[in-house]
């Protein structure tokens, strides 16, 4: 595939990459929401990203850290370049099972590409479940990425709230702390609400802990890998 635009996002590390097809023969742009793809840089470096575009669209959109290897390589690479992309992989977050649900998203940093995918994914399909609930954490404010995303989920009914380890020194009027402190003030139906965890292995077993705690069954925590 072929890098057709970079976005940036609010702080220097973070961006947005948009993948299509690099010749007549186009992928298949169906899958299952929280899937990711392999993407092999120039030097042969490779890595995995989740999606963070929605099923259908004729790209997909990845959210890229400069951090090391592949990712640090796909960071760099600038619009035109070609990719080698094996996917989608990954068995995602299989929400068409739960039809009738509230649906409760908790993510932090990147973990908002494949949220950002699920959203989008659900919005289509709004007549088909109950609530829809996104909590976000990031590092600072200006970490949070997608933001003009946010303003239209919220106008679509999505109760989508962002809390920040830190304010940086920036101006925030929102929550501080981690995003499972955010749970408490939630009304959270356990018998018809199914939830989707994206993020670090201590975040995903504090908010797995809360949300067992108040009653909501194991079968519906779900992870996207």
């Amino acid at each position: 595939m072929r890098i057709a635009a970079i976005d940036p996002q609010g702080v220097e590390e973070l961006r947005s990459v948009r993948l299509v097809p690099a010749s007549r023969t186009a992928p298949d742009f169906d899958f299952i929401p929280g899937q990711f793809l392999h993407i092999r840089a120039p030097s042969g470096d490779a890595s995995y990203f989740a999606i963070a575009s929605v099923p259908g669209q004729p790209y997909f959109d990845v959210l890229v850290k400069c951090a090391a290897g592949a990712s640090r390589e796909l960071f760099d690479l600038p619009v035109g370049t070609t990719v080698h992309v094996v996917g989608p992989q990954g068995k995602g977050f299989p929400l068409a099972s739960y039809t009738g649900f509230d649906v409760l998203l908790i993510g932090v940093g990147t973990g908002i590409a494949p949220l950002r995918s699920l959203v989008g994914w659900a919005l289509a399909r709004r007549r088909e479940f109950g609530r829809l609930t996104l909590l976000h954490g990031v590092l600072t404010p200006p970490h949070c990425c997608y933001r003009e995303d946010f303003a239209i989920w919220q106008t679509a009914g999505v109760d989508a709230r962002v809390t920040v380890t830190s304010t940086g020194g920036c101006s925030w009027s929102g929550p501080v702390g981690f995003v499972q402190d955010l749970l408490p003030a939630l009304r959270v139906d356990p018998h018809r609400t199914v939830a989707c965890l994206v993020g670090m292995k201590e975040m995903v077993q504090a908010n797995t802990e809360r949300l067992r705690e108040i009653g909501l069954h194991p079968e519906r925590i779900l992870l996207n890998f």
